[in-house]
């Protein structure tokens, strides 16, 4: 799999650079270890053994993902939940800031014209990943979201 982790101090996030999701993220507080966000068990089986219309983004179903659009595509040709978690993203800036760590992702793909950023910050000794997405051009509608999936042990 290829991809990327940042780190701050207390935190870390790695994001499968084929799909946009995330992958993993670790946090380390008093001593614990929590990983909140859930990856389906499947992800890692040899593709052969999935259904082949899958796709990529449920084949690599991790974390949390940008939808563009929630659900369906009915404006353009895409798989469910559109490009942004289907296909992938190129780093384009990977750097420490004063406090932590910031890096830019760019969709490969366009959703509607529009060129699509993910810029993923990390402060040290802050238990959030700080996420923002950016639409650059394109043209219409579309609805957008973030689709987290967390997992906890005994229902939460």
């Amino acid at each position: 799999m290829d991809t990327v982790t940042i780190k701050a101090k207390g935190i870390s996030v790695t994001l499968d650079l084929a799909v946009g999701h995330i992958a993993d993220m670790t946090v380390e507080a008093d001593g614990r270890r929590l990983q909140p966000l859930h990856r389906a068990p499947w992800v890692g089986a040899p593709r052969e053994s999935l259904p082949q219309d899958l796709p990529e983004g449920t084949v690599r179903l991790s974390g949390d993902f940008l939808c563009a659009p929630f659900s369906r595509a009915d404006v353009e040709e895409a798989p469910l939940h559109g490009w942004p978690a289907n296909s992938a993203w190129d780093l384009v800036e990977d750097s420490a800031i004063s406090d932590g760590w910031r890096a830019s992702f760019r969709l490969r793909r366009k959703v509607m014209g529009a060129s699509v950023d993910k810029v993923l910050t990390l402060r040290d000794n802050h238990p959030f990943l700080y996420q923002e997405h950016v639409f650059f051009g394109g043209a219409g509608a579309i609805s957008v979201a973030h689709h987290p999936m967390t997992v906890m042990r005994g229902g939460g």
